[in-house]
């Protein structure tokens, strides 16, 4: 059986990286439990991203527009196996899949963004623990165009994404991630040599039954930027029929 918590109105961060993209780990908000009614199998999000700035120039979005939507597709053993964005217009702009062996944990993923025919390629090398992710970033023809790393905390939970890899220790920019409490979550990114920095916050203002987020509000600097509302698609017939 299948069922989904919904919300009145009408999330996988992706980093962009130059020309690269690379989407966040979604395993420490979406994922099951021994209890399956604590922590069901999701087998489907749907996001909307709602414009809250002011418009600078009559070509932006107005305050209130939808400026992009999210979809992402799990398997019922929990993998995420495809993400799609689309536009304010319904055009694709990205598509990404993951690739499993296996291992829980995949292995790679390839991508296409608006206006490219052949997909780019991400390689993953984990480190024993699984809580180090190396990123090799490469286009069709092979080509390497930039690594990245991510570290997880011991919940699987980004707490760290470094951009630019040169080495271990040589990087040009980062993003460090925080949680406070439950409700909020702030993503600092900064320069490796300090020249510039931007912090955004997510603000979780409401949740479903399973403590999975389905609107927050993000804040870039202090000042409101957008809204994003979400629909969660469970998959457990032990939970469907406690919820009737």
């Amino acid at each position: 059986m299948v069922y989904k918590t919904d919300v009145t109105l009408p999330i996988v961060a992706l980093a962009v990286i130059g020309s690269q993209s690379a989407i966040a780990e979604p395993r420490s908000e979406l994922s099951s439990a021994e209890n399956p009614c604590e922590h069901p199998n999701i087998i489907g999000v749907s996001k909307t991203l709602f414009n809250l700035k002011a418009p600078e120039d009559e070509d932006s979005p107005a305050i209130g527009d939808i400026t992009r939507t999210e979809n992402e597709v799990f398997g019922p053993d929990g993998r995420r196996l495809r993400v799609e964005w689309r536009d304010a217009d319904g055009a694709v702009s990205l598509a990404f899949m993951e690739l499993y062996d296996d291992s829980d944990l995949p292995y790679g993923a390839f991508y296409v963004e608006s206006g490219e025919l052949n997909p780019n390629l991400e390689k993953f090398e984990w480190s024993k623990d699984d809580r180090v992710k190396t990123i090799t970033y490469s286009k069709p023809d092979g080509e390497i165009t930039g690594r990245s790393k991510v570290f997880l905390d011991a919940d699987r939970r980004e707490i760290e994404r470094r951009y630019g890899l040169k080495d271990d220790d040589t990087f040009s920019s980062s993003d460090t991630i925080q949680y406070l409490g439950k409700n909020e979550v702030s993503y600092t990114w900064s320069r490796a040599d300090g020249s510039r920095s931007s912090t955004v916050v997510y603000d979780i203002q409401e949740m479903d039954t399973f403590g999975n987020w389905t609107r927050r509000e993000v804040s870039r600097n202090g000042v409101e930027t957008q809204r994003e509302v979400r629909t969660l698609t469970y998959s457990s017939s032990v939970c469907a029929q406690n919820m009737k």
